[in-house]
């Protein structure tokens, strides 16, 4: 039996799963104070209050530290099992 919240399980799930696999903007933000960033291979940086940033979602959303198998979609029957929640 499938109930109302198993199906906005699927639904939710299955647009953030589509919106990982095929989302392609940038993000870009202000700082709005001055800001020392040290990156995952020690590098320090200074980042200043006005200076623009941008992200880039899809380079972390296919990243495999990150995601299992990063270009397959979680398959819908996890998603319905509870296996899976996004």
């Amino acid at each position: 039996m499938t109930t109302h919240s198993t199906l906005d399980l699927f639904a939710d799930s299955f647009v953030q799963e589509t919106t990982r696999l095929s989302s392609g903007v940038f993000v870009v933000r202000y700082v709005t104070q001055d800001t020392n960033f040290e990156s995952g291979r020690g590098q320090k940086f200074l980042i200043r209050e006005g200076d623009r940033i941008a992200i880039y979602p899809p380079a972390l959303h296919k990243d495999p530290e990150i995601f299992e198998d990063p270009l397959v979609s979680v398959k819908v029957t996890d998603v319905v099992s509870g296996m899976k929640k996004y």
